[in-house]
C-alpha cells in the first residue's frame, strides 16, 4: 500500500573534469544558468563555461582522486528529501546545502505532473502544511487554489506557483526555512549536482506510485521511464 519503491544511482568512479565553483559564485545562480527556461519549466541546456579554482568544495593543491576501491569503502552519507532535519525539504536550497556538507547521496521522490514533468515532492497531494497558494498561474484558472490537489491533476505551470517553503515543520527545530520555495523539477536537481562539480555524488531516487491507489498517481511504467529519460540526458 505504500508509495514508492527506490532507484539507486551511483555515478562511475572517476575524476570530474569539471573544476569546483569559483567563491562568490552560488550553487543555485550556476543551476540557474544551466537551464533553459521553455513553458515555464526548466530544461538542461548547454552547460556554463568552467568555473576557476576556489571554492570550498575544491580539493586542496596536491592531492589525489582516491582509488574506486577506498571509494567504495566509504560510509554512505545520504540527505534525506536534501536533509529536510537542516533545510526545507526537497528544496534547491536543501540539496545544495547537502552538497556543501558533503553528503555522498542525494535521496528524493519524484511524482509527475499532469503535463508528464518530474517534480520533485514526497506528497501526492500538495500539502497545506508545506505549501501555500500564491496566484493562478493563469487569469480565470478554475482549478486555482492548488493546495490539496493531487500533484498529477496539475500542470507544471500551476505547480510553480506554489511557495512550499511556507514554514518550519514540526519536530524539525534546527530547520532552515526556505520561503518562496517551489517544488524543482528533477533536471535542475541534476544541474546543481553537476554545477557542484559532484561526479562522485549518487541519487536514491523513489518514483512515488501508488498501489493503494493507483488513479491517484502516474503508473509506474510511465514513472520510470520518464525518470530514466531524465537520467540518461543528466
Amino acid at each position: 500500500g505504500r508509495d514508492g519503491g527506490g532507484i539507486s544511482i551511483r555515478p562511475r568512479e572517476r575524476r570530474s573534469r569539471r573544476a569546483p565553483l569559483a567563491v562568490g559564485v552560488g550553487l543555485l545562480a550556476c543551476a540557474g544558468a544551466a537551464l533553459a527556461t521553455v513553458g515555464g519549466h526548466g530544461t538542461p541546456a548547454e552547460r556554463p563555461p568552467a568555473p576557476g579554482p576556489g571554492h570550498r568544495g575544491a580539493p586542496a593543491a596536491g592531492t589525489r582522486a582516491v582509488p574506486a576501491r577506498a571509494q567504495r569503502r566509504r560510509f554512505d552519507v545520504q540527505a534525506h528529501r536534501g536533509g529536510r532535519g537542516l533545510v526545507t525539504e526537497s528544496t534547491l536550497d536543501g540539496f545544495a546545502n547537502a552538497l556543501e556538507l558533503g553528503v555522498t547521496t542525494l535521496e528524493l521522490d519524484v511524482r509527475l505532473t499532469e503535463d508528464q514533468q518530474p517534480v520533485v515532492t514526497h506528497d501526492r497531494r500538495v500539502s497545506a502544511v508545506k505549501c501555500r497558494d500564491t496566484a493562478a498561474a493563469v487569469a480565470g484558472d478554475r482549478e486555482y487554489p492548488y493546495v490539496g490537489d493531487l500533484v498529477r491533476d496539475l500542470s507544471l505551470l500551476q505547480v510553480k506557483t506554489l511557495d512550499c517553503g511556507r514554514r518550519q515543520l514540526p519536530g524539525f527545530p534546527r530547520q532552515r526555512v526556505v520561503a518562496g520555495a517551489d517544488m524543482p523539477v528533477l533536471s535542475e536537481v541534476f544541474a546543481l549536482a553537476a554545477c557542484h562539480g559532484a561526479r562522485g555524488v549518487g541519487f536514491t531516487i523513489e518514483p512515488k506510485f501508488a498501489a493503494d491507489a493507483p488513479r491517484e498517481t502516474a503508473s509506474r511504467g510511465r514513472l520510470v521511464r520518464v525518470v530514466a529519460h531524465e537520467v540518461r540526458k543528466a
